[in-house]
């Protein structure tokens, strides 16, 4: 239609370009003609998303640096690679390069890290004091090296390992409300819990990284220890193998009284994004009816706390299950709105 309606040509480009993934060699060098020939693109883009492993082509790091120079209105800045393969761009001068450059408007950074990447990232956070949104993939080593940074004030959304905040001496900014904590063993979730404990508002669990043999909380310890908190989602593995601190089959204690401070909560449980099959020992329809029972499971012993469990099994939609008036039966619907970013936004 922009094609033939010059009227419509601006809008279009808006949309075309306001938010730009790259993921190989040629759309590099694709996108990097476009802005040599039409540089007025670059004010459009906000978001730019880069695959490190698309990168196979020696000529594509400088290209790649050229384009960031120009997206001075960049605010969400994406680098992350699928597999370790290529070593092109994270070899490079260029990739150096690419952490000292300063977006003035960015509010958002997502990479998956390394090694010989990290003090780059270091510095690049310490340059953007006023990100709101941070989302580190830090490696899952025990002997990993630590990310030193003091995070930003204005930082309400974190993905980290707890490497980032347990090991660090300055607190957490209190304005961090939503948290996905990664690669972590129980004594790092109860730490971390008692220093936010009274500003999180959502908190996404992947498995602990070892089986704990230590105590688990209930809902209700979670609901005095979190107070303010809305969501727990909890990134299932390929098998329904429940490794979690908080343990939602746990009954209710007999004189359990609900904090007056304490957030309805809904809980969320679903494979991990980018988990692409089933779990191993369920088909669907066996998986289905095992959520579903836990479900009713766990909204009859802990409602009015828990008001809502959100589930799916591999790549179903997610389903919002509540309990009936009379607390006997399950009521379900399909949630085509909710997403596993979804604990983002609470």
């Amino acid at each position: 239609m922009a094609l033939v309606c010059r009227s419509l040509s601006e809008q279009a480009e808006t949309v075309l370009y306001r938010s730009v993934s790259l993921s190989s060699d040629s759309a590099i060098a694709s996108f990097h003609r476009t802005l040599s020939s039409a540089p007025g693109t670059a004010l459009i883009v906000r978001r730019f998303r880069l695959i490190v492993d698309s990168v196979v082509d020696g000529r594509s790091p400088k290209l790649l640096v050229e384009i960031l120079r120009l997206l001075s209105h960049l605010r969400c800045l994406s680098i992350h690679r699928k597999v370790s393969v290529s070593r092109i761009l994270t070899d490079s001068r260029e990739y150096t390069e690419m952490f000292s450059l300063y977006f003035p408007e960015l509010r958002i950074f997502s990479a998956d890290t390394s090694p010989n990447s990290l003090s780059h990232i270091t510095s690049f956070i310490c340059a953007h004091p006023r990100l709101e949104e941070l989302h580190l993939d830090i490696p899952h080593s025990t002997n990993s090296p630590i990310l030193d940074v003091t995070l930003p004030s204005s930082l309400h959304t974190l993905t980290c390992s707890p490497q980032l905040l347990a090991n660090h001496l300055a607190p957490p900014p209190n304005t961090l409300t939503h948290l996905y904590l990664c690669w972590y063993a129980s004594e790092d979730f109860f730490r971390l819990a008692k220093i936010l404990g009274s500003q999180l508002v959502s908190l996404r669990l992947s498995m602990q990284r070892e089986l704990s043999d230590g105590d688990a909380w209930s809902l209700g310890d979670l609901a005095v220890a979190l107070p303010r908190l809305r969501l727990l989602r909890l990134d299932m593995g390929n098998s329904f193998r429940y490794n979690f601190p908080i343990n939602l089959r746990m009954s209710k204690p007999t004189h359990f009284k609900l904090p007056s401070s304490a957030s309805g909560l809904t809980i969320m449980w679903a494979p991990y994004a980018g988990q692409s099959h089933g779990f191993d020992i369920f088909d669907a329809s066996l998986a289905q009816d095992y959520f579903t029972q836990f479900a009713f499971d766990v909204l009859a012993e802990w409602s009015p706390y828990v008001r809502r469990i959100i589930f799916r099994h591999a790549l179903s939609p997610f389903v919002s299950a509540i309990l009936s008036e009379d607390r006997t039966q399950l009521i379900c619907a399909v949630a085509p709105d909710t997403t596993d970013d979804c604990w983002k936004y609470v």
